[in-house]
């Protein structure tokens, strides 16, 4: 009976090591990429002059706001390279919270801003069916209507 538990032990004592060595890789991988975009962003806003008042980090997107400047900056963090825009809060003429969805399902959640001068629309992602699981929908959503709601009184709190 001893011999049964030995050459457990001998089989399953690898399979712990190689768990926790993965484990350990996945988080230094996690903490580096996170370093990334921390450096990234100090870059962004010295470069843009920004003054954090608010900032909210997304699946793939971080969103700054300086309400003294009333500028928006939007940091894309997807992939390996980086880019901002850097929009005045008085362009932004219409927030919505939008529900993508494909054949029934919800694939993404997310603000879209539709800016008025050039036109352009932005997609702020805070739920991505691909990264997060679906009985966290609501929780994003509930999200997703407060950064729209702290990006209306940002542009209305100086508009008198």
């Amino acid at each position: 009976m001893s011999e049964i538990v030995g050459i457990a032990l001998l089989l399953l004592v690898p399979i712990f090591i190689v768990i926790a060595i993965l484990n350990i890789a996945n988080v230094k991988r996690r903490k580096k990429a996170q370093n990334r975009i921390h450096e990234y962003i100090t870059e962004a806003t010295k470069k843009t002059g920004i003054t954090i008042h608010y900032q909210k980090q997304l699946i793939h997107q971080t969103i700054i706001i300086d309400e003294k400047s009333r500028k928006l900056l939007i940091i894309d963090h997807k992939g390996i390279a980086f880019s901002y825009d850097l929009c005045p809060l008085d362009t932004v003429k219409r927030i919505e919270v939008i529900h993508q969805k494909q054949e029934h399902i919800t694939t993404k959640i997310g603000v879209e801003l539709s800016l008025g001068k050039t036109g352009e629309e932005k997609f702020l992602t805070l739920y991505d069916y691909v990264e997060h699981n679906i009985y966290q929908l609501a929780d994003f959503e509930r999200e997703a209507r407060q950064l729209q709601d702290k990006i209306i009184k940002a542009i209305n709190s100086n508009q008198l």
